[in-house]
């Protein structure tokens, strides 16, 4: 054999095995009509305040069928409660082979409510528990106070945008504003806060007050994954305070992609909190595109005060 059909040889064999295996070792080994049935029993059940997700999440094929709920479908890969907590149940489509995995990744436990198999998937409702959430940041951005403080002096950009859901300055700016978005954050997309910092030399203050009594005040903060990878970003502080007291200052890293939780014990406080958050760029405010949010976790096991 000559050297110069060799190579087309070997690509010729490593095109059948690429075949091969799509056909025999990767093929799918669920039925399209039991993704149906599957879909078809989630429905019938499906609650006011429920969710679903398939697994893998990358899995769009099944999704024809779940057309009259496939506006309450889960995004994250891995959820985090916070993500959850507005939700009484989560149903799962899954290929039968991966139902631990799925229930796994969903992080509420191995024993769903409901359970039936569909011969080559499974359809499962995993019951929401865990502790009572009472106030969440993103519901409450229309009562808040924002200012730009720049040396020593503090602008308020609290007008209330109610098409974009979010508070200004007079004029309204492309970037520094403080409002609802969801955005990728921590690898996953989140319901969040946006509070992108200003310019060198000030901050931004996000004041809640009244916050509702409770036990735990979480705050999860970060940069969306765009501004992250961005190769102009610098680090920046976050401050928060509650009632006065600064409980936390901490330096988030330019390319830091998570969206780490910062738990502050509120329970020796008997009445309402007062939450102010500070965002400051310790260099430049170059897409430095920044998210956070906060929940007030309660004291026993009341049910959520918010549900969709």
């Amino acid at each position: 054999m000559s050297t110069r059909t060799l190579p087309a040889l070997l690509l010729v064999l490593a095109g059948i095995a690429s075949i091969s295996a799509y056909l025999f070792v990767f093929r799918d080994p669920t039925d399209d009509a039991d993704w149906k049935r599957a879909a078809d029993w989630i429905e019938h059940d499906f609650g006011e305040n429920d969710a679903f997700r398939v697994h893998p999440y990358w899995n769009d094929g099944p999704l024809v069928h779940f057309r009259n709920i496939g506006d309450r479908r889960l995004p994250q890969r891995t959820p985090l409660y916070e993500d959850l907590y507005t939700y009484d149940r989560v149903w799962i489509a899954t290929p039968r082979g991966r139902r631990d995995e799925a229930l796994k990744m969903l992080g509420l436990g191995d024993r769903p409510s409901r359970e039936r198999d569909f011969d080559t998937v499974t359809a499962m409702a995993v019951d929401v528990h865990g502790p009572p959430i009472v106030w969440e940041a993103y519901d409450h951005v229309k009562e808040a106070k924002v200012w730009h403080v720049r040396k020593g002096k503090a602008e308020n950009c609290s007008r209330w945008n109610s098409r974009k859901h979010r508070l200004d300055c007079t004029p309204a700016d492309r970037w520094f504003w403080v409002g609802q978005t969801m955005q990728e954050v921590g690898d996953e997309p989140r319901r969040c806060v946006w509070a992108q910092p200003i310019e060198k030399g000030g901050f931004v203050r996000v004041e809640f007050p009244r916050v509702p009594a409770g036990k735990t005040l979480r705050i999860r903060a970060g940069f969306s994954l765009r501004a992250a990878r961005s190769g102009r970003g610098k680090d920046i502080a976050l401050r928060i305070f509650v009632n006065g007291r600064e409980r936390t200052d901490r330096r988030i890293a330019h390319d830091d992609q998570r969206y780490p939780a910062y738990d502050v014990d509120v329970s020796d406080h008997d009445g309402p909190n007062d939450l102010e958050l500070e965002v400051e760029s310790l260099a430049s405010a170059r897409d430095r595109y920044f998210c956070v949010n906060a929940w007030v976790f309660g004291a026993d096991e009341r049910q959520s005060s918010r549900k969709r």
